[in-house]
């Protein structure tokens, strides 16, 4: 399988993952504004590496009261989960073959709310 390579990832190909982690607070910052306040965090271990967003605070809920407990989003919530996941793969590449088992990122990401 070929990799698909993020918009931003030549330009950051150099760097090490908390360097990116700061790109990535400030994109947050720029796009959603002073309102929201996110936590971008790294974690290295045997496998590879992950970067992770944690949404803190928003000006309207994400989650609808029914599905809090089973992660169900509101609109706002699901448009935000889209934006952050488009930030998060600009600096990112993908080799994997899931068909196989096989992964091939330059990190992994989670988000949550």
């Amino acid at each position: 399988m070929e990799r698909r390579y993020g918009d931003r990832y030549e330009a950051t190909k150099d760097l090490r993952l908390k360097e990116i982690a700061k790109l990535v607070r400030k994109d947050l910052k720029a796009e959603f504004g002073p309102e929201w306040k996110f936590s971008v965090r790294t974690r290295s271990y045997a496998g590879g590496q992950s970067l992770d967003v944690d949404v803190k605070t928003a000006p309207t809920p994400l989650r609808s009261k029914w599905g809090e407990e089973n992660g169900f989003y509101t609109e706002t919530g699901a448009k935000a989960n889209e934006v952050i996941r488009s930030i998060l793969d600009a600096y990112n590449y993908d080799g994997s073959d899931i068909m196989i088992d096989y992964f091939d990122v330059r990190f992994y990401s989670h988000v949550s709310f």
